[in-house]
């Protein structure tokens, strides 16, 4: 995806996202792998610049 002039956002092991085009918003998750905590995370997107709203670490999770 290309966001911010073009340029990507680098998020490995994504397994879900959503995008929220009225507000500008992306979420996602990461699962845990490997001792590395689950991870759940929205992003708000304005012109030229991104703010991390929210991020949450979460341990010991299953699907």
């Amino acid at each position: 995806m290309g966001f911010l002039d073009k340029k990507s956002i680098p998020v490995d092991g994504v397994s879900e996202f959503v995008w929220s085009p009225l507000a500008n918003m992306l979420a996602f998750w990461v699962p845990e792998q490997n001792k590395i905590p689950a991870r759940s995370q929205f992003l708000q997107f304005h012109p030229r610049k991104k703010f991390e709203l929210k991020t949450c670490s979460m341990f010991l999770t299953s699907d």
